[in-house]
């Protein structure tokens, strides 16, 4: 993916609608301070403002649908681990003895937060745990941070797990999906506040086309591709 590309998703779409929680009063603290001319206040409330409005943002993608058993990022920012022979979060598949393989994305506080589904399917298991907000930069968020993952299973009986994390200054997580409820590939399903760290963990049989340290697009950069 051309750097190119990801500048302009950067700066393109529309408001995520769990932003406007914030910018609404953000404008409207603006306004008042601009009415009464109180310009340290205006100034310093406008620029939070228009960073929540750019943190929020939610561009639209092109999901590669062409692409059979494609599995895609959900979420944008940059591999960090891709690890291999791993087991799945115990909350996610205590009765599972698969193994899988890992790619660990980190989001900075300049990328989309908006998470997308890797795969269409169902999702058969979900789940949330409390915990730290050690850098998600760290391996040890993995195991040791505040996280929610949800478990699709496709229409070929393929099981991928996608798991968004907290970390030192992302302290909420927001997934819009239930268990039972379908999913299709790309689809909006979640936001993490605030820089973080997204797992996806594919079954051992998949082909894992993501590379080390690859800069990543939600909906649309294809991690790998599942066995047909």
């Amino acid at each position: 993916m051309h750097d190119k590309r990801l500048w302009s998703a950067m700066f393109s779409g529309k408001l995520h609608p769990k932003g406007w929680v914030f910018v609404i009063p953000g404008a409207i603290l603006s306004s008042l301070f601009l009415v009464f001319h109180v310009w340290m206040g205006f100034w310093l409330c406008l620029l939070i403002t228009l960073f929540v409005t750019f943190f929020f943002r939610d561009p639209d993608r092109i999901t590669p649908e062409a692409v059979q058993g494609a599995v895609v990022a959900p979420a944008d920012g940059i591999i960090l681990d891709i690890d291999h022979n791993i087991s799945l979060p115990p909350e996610l598949g205590e009765e599972d003895e698969e193994l899988y393989h890992r790619i660990s994305i980190f989001l900075s506080i300049f990328n989309v937060h908006v998470n997308r589904a890797p795969v269409a399917g169902e999702v058969i298991r979900k789940f949330y745990k409390a915990g730290r907000f050690l850098n998600a930069a760290s391996p040890e968020a993995s195991a040791s941070n505040e996280s929610c993952g949800i478990l699709i299973e496709t229409p070929e009986g393929h099981w991928v797990a996608s798991v968004q994390i907290a970390g030192a200054i992302a302290r909420r997580i927001v997934c819009e999906v239930s268990k039972n409820q379908p999913v299709q590939l790309g689809q909006r399903y979640g936001i993490i506040c605030f820089g973080s760290r997204m797992d996806i963990y594919l079954p051992s049989t998949a082909e894992v086309w993501a590379e080390k340290y690859q800069k990543t697009v939600a909906g649309e950069s294809i991690l790998g591709c599942l066995p047909k």
